[in-house]
């Protein structure tokens, strides 16, 4: 038995496309079954899923009461019958093959501890704002070198890699390691993976698959997931003693953003600084916008991709400023 597990919250955009598609995984469908794990939902999420657990015994909606997505994995662990655990989330769309592909990788690679692949990043409004959010948000200048978004060259058939997205592990690794952080909001991720290649397994993206991942859409939701995305994850990095799972992607923003930021306080009693300050801010930009015409399509905008860009890169480097602030001052950390 497979099981698929789901952590779901206020996703009535997304849940059926992501649902229709785990029920057209082929090969498997008699040996899985899915978990959907609600935090809360105040929309008609829920009453999306209801229907087709009526129809389908396979599919059953639990509550997590801790709303957080490591707290809903790890009640989905405990209510899984399978062996094997398939994450998935609700933005996402998968191949007919998905699921298939991954449990023949971790079953053929003994070193296995999670198999993922690429993404596809996507908008479902096809706007040319939209569409440029989407387009930044698997760029190499926007995510950095994070290879599950930005793809990779090689002709291998999978490659050793440091995070896939969501991914499929052994049930009883996933036990043995004590499962998901709770302590964790946005980067149990990052660190189950830590966890998982402590152990001496290793983590695997499977070059010839991929999934959709439909991307926010608006620059006011982007803005707020980066910025949360961004003080969380340092704070709760440091706080919980999982510094070592991050990456130098994630604390590029910070640095860049606490740069202009502190040259700029500076620059107040120094001018020199100030100058400083400007002439990288206008560096910053004119790379950008170099960046924005050579990724720039006709369905995109070069102006909406420059201020994709921005928004990215200043509103995680803000928040993770402010995590740092959290720190500091732990009666702050929410």
């Amino acid at each position: 038995m497979i099981s698929v597990v789901c952590p779901i919250l206020n996703e009535e955009q997304y849940i059926e496309q992501c649902l229709k598609s785990l029920l057209l995984q082929e090969e498997l469908q008699d040996e899985m079954e899915i978990i959907f794990v609600d935090g809360g939902s105040t929309d008609r999420t829920k009453e999306l899923i209801r229907p087709y657990c009526e129809q389908n015994p396979q599919i059953s909606l639990l509550d997590n009461p801790k709303r957080i997505q490591s707290a809903a994995m790890n009640i989905g662990i405990g209510a899984a019958q399978g062996n094997i655990i398939v994450r998935v989330d609700a933005h996402a769309q998968f191949p007919a093959n998905y699921v298939a592909q991954l449990v023949h990788y971790l079953t053929i690679l003994p070193e296995a501890g999670n198999v993922g692949c690429g993404v596809d990043t996507q908008s479902k409004s096809r706007t040319p704002k939209a569409l440029s959010i989407a387009k930044v948000m698997q760029d190499k200048f926007g995510v950095g070198n994070s290879i599950f978004r930005i793809g990779t060259d090689t002709k291998e058939e999978y490659i050793e890699t440091d995070t896939v997205p969501f991914g499929c592990f052994q049930k009883e690794l996933l036990q043995q390691i004590g499962g998901f952080n709770e302590k964790l909001m946005r980067s149990e991720d990052n660190d189950i993976n830590h966890r998982i290649k402590q152990t001496g397994k290793k983590i695997y993206l499977i070059t010839g698959l991929s999934l959709v991942y439909y991307q926010r859409d608006t620059f006011c939701s982007m803005m707020q997931n980066r910025y949360i995305t961004g003080r969380k994850m340092i704070a709760e990095a440091v706080i919980n003693h999982t510094l070592q799972s991050l990456r130098l992607r994630h604390f590029v923003p910070m640095l860049f953003v606490g740069f202009l930021i502190l040259t700029a306080f500076v620059g107040i009693l120094f001018l020199p600084s100030l100058w400083v300050c400007l002439g990288v801010l206008a560096f910053y930009l004119l790379c950008m916008l170099i960046r924005s015409v050579q990724i720039n399509t006709k369905e995109t905008s070069i102006g909406w991709l420059l201020w994709s860009f921005i928004t990215l890169h200043f509103s995680t480097g803000f928040g993770s400023i402010i995590g740092i602030l959290d720190i500091i001052n732990p009666k702050t950390y929410k």
